[in-house]
């Protein structure tokens, strides 16, 4: 049986976790990171705009919209670079309508994918910008019922908003590392409909199909 070690999602989380021998492998990691050996990745996903269903659907941050909209997004803080989201409206001189929160939250506190998607549906904001897989999940239980819509193009001008996610080991961990691989591979459908069962918005790779392109808004469930 598999053996978890929980450990807050900042600064520090490799050097204390992994690169510590508190644990094998990390899920969920984008695939190039460094100081780790990242695996064949098992999905890729994108941010997305999330708008209340019947309302404007924002696809681009080149919507006129989105001057006047009132617009949440997560903030990371002064000790790193914010998220893609907020440098692409910071390009676009967006900043006076944006409320941002927090990623890192306390224990037992909502996470910011769940605090702006309630927000967006009770009308509170018009638009939240969201990476995918955590909207995905309270996207589709919001009510009243929202729509997840992928940002498009899938980059600004060398600023990415889709990512491939993959598996890490440390690096020395050879063995390991070919034996996860191989069973991504061999359990590649299974791992999709466990990504499709959390409504992940998937972009296409070898182990996703494709429920919505980078054009077509994705209606939550």
């Amino acid at each position: 049986m598999p053996e978890y070690t929980w450990w807050p999602g900042k600064r520090g989380f490799l050097k204390n976790t992994l690169l510590a021998h508190r644990c094998d492998v990390v899920i969920g990691m984008p695939a190039g990171t460094e100081q780790v050996r990242t695996l064949a990745p098992y999905y890729s996903s994108t941010y997305v705009f999330v708008t209340r269903e019947g309302r404007h659907a924002v696809r681009s941050f080149d919507d006129p919209a989105l001057a006047r909209l009132k617009i949440g997004v997560p903030v990371i803080g002064d000790d790193y670079a914010n998220p893609p989201p907020l440098q692409a409206l910071a390009r676009r001189g967006i900043t006076r309508n944006v409320t941002g929160v927090p990623v890192y939250v306390a224990a037992g506190e909502p996470s910011p994918a769940e605090r702006l998607t309630r927000a967006v549906a009770r009308g509170e904001l018009d638009v939240a910008i969201l990476w995918g897989p955590a909207a995905g999940w309270y996207a589709s239980r919001a009510s009243p019922r929202v729509t997840v819509t992928p940002v498009h193009p899938a980059a600004d001008r060398g600023l990415p908003f889709t990512f491939a996610i993959a598996l890490a080991v440390r690096p020395e961990d050879d063995e390991l590392a070919s034996r996860l691989d191989a069973a991504l591979s061999r359990r590649a459908s299974e791992v999709r409909e466990i990504l499709e069962s959390y409504a992940v918005p998937l972009v296409g790779t070898p182990l996703a199909s494709t429920p919505c392109d980078s054009e077509a808004p994705c209606g939550a469930r």
